[in-house]
């Protein structure tokens, strides 16, 4: 992270230290994110959209310095536009102008489908928040995500079952088994905004499907089953193909059969799948060591990521 003296003197805007106040601390929080969905669908009825979230060990982290010498929150990177207008709704939702500054640390990468634009937001809004000694709660949020674009429901604590097109909670779940996930990534951004205004809506016999296969994970989680885990999550993924296909799928999904691996996992609006591995696995090691080389050897990145 940049010091607050190099931020300080940069061309873009001046602010200097001396308007601190010594009466308020720099806070700071973190937002894990989501590695893609495990599941994602539509319900049969009407606007029954859901997905069910996937944390993981990437995080958002925020910290907010309070200042007394603009009338304005300065953002660092300057280039997070959904956090300024979060910020700006936050002001109207409780009548308060304040003002400060956000500076940002994330290994979340932008527009891959793993929950970073939700996390900038709640982590700024809970930083900002706590030092206005205000409390935050996960509705008061997604009053504001919903102004702003579809949201994962990365504003709780565990795996939910949430309706990102309402932006509301669904249910909460027990806490997934313990995995990693090989991350790959076929290149490319995505916009969750103009994706999702591209919605087609799925067919009844799709929506029948997506029943059944909630009903399964639901199961699987509470049991701890990673292997039924894994084939709910595969066919997701697999029937995610129609509508955002991942060029590099039939790649991973045959590299997971080949190490026996559970299953895949999709970011269904980005660009990233995942390998899923069971934590416990006495093959691990040798399952990331020759699925890495393999990626490799067709020109993707991986990256190791782990459950939370």
């Amino acid at each position: 992270m940049l010091g607050l003296d190099s931020i300080y003197n940069t061309q873009e805007v001046d602010i200097s230290t001396r308007g601190l106040q010594n009466d308020k601390y720099p806070q700071s929080t973190s937002t894990y994110g989501s590695f893609g969905e495990l599941l994602q669908g539509e319900l049969p009825g009407i606007n029954n959209s859901f997905l069910v979230t996937c944390p993981v060990n990437l995080c958002s982290r925020v910290t907010f310095y309070p200042n007394n010498t603009s009338n304005n929150v300065f953002v660092f990177p300057n280039d997070k536009v959904k956090v300024k207008q979060a910020i700006n709704l936050y002001e109207k939702k409780i009548n308060l102008k304040f003002s400060g500054i956000l500076i940002f640390s994330s290994d979340i990468p932008t527009g891959k489908g793993i929950a970073s634009s939700t996390a900038d937001i709640i982590s700024a809004l809970r930083a900002i928040s706590q030092s206005l000694k205000k409390d935050i709660s996960p509705q008061d949020i997604e009053s504001i995500l919903i102004n702003i674009e579809p949201s994962d429901g990365i504003m709780y604590d565990r795996a939910v079952i949430y309706n990102h097109r309402k932006v509301s909670l669904i249910k909460k779940l027990r806490a997934l088994p313990g995995m990693f996930i090989l991350a790959i990534d076929q290149g490319g951004e995505i916009d969750t905004v103009r994706f999702n205004s591209c919605y087609k809506e799925y067919t009844n016999d799709e929506k029948k499907c997506f029943a059944l296969l909630l009903s399964d994970l639901e199961h699987s989680i509470s049991k701890k089953d990673i292997t039924k885990l894994g084939e709910v999550s595969t066919v997701s993924a697999s029937i995610n193909q129609n509508r955002s296909p991942k060029l590099h799928f039939d790649f991973v999904k045959s590299l997971a059969e080949d190490i026996c691996s559970p299953g895949i996992i999709c970011a269904h609006s980005g660009t990233m799948l995942g390998i899923i591995l069971s934590n416990k696995n006495e093959e691990l090691g040798r399952q990331v060591a020759f699925s890495a080389a393999e990626i490799e050897s067709r020109g993707f990145k991986s990256q190791l990521i782990s459950t939370v």
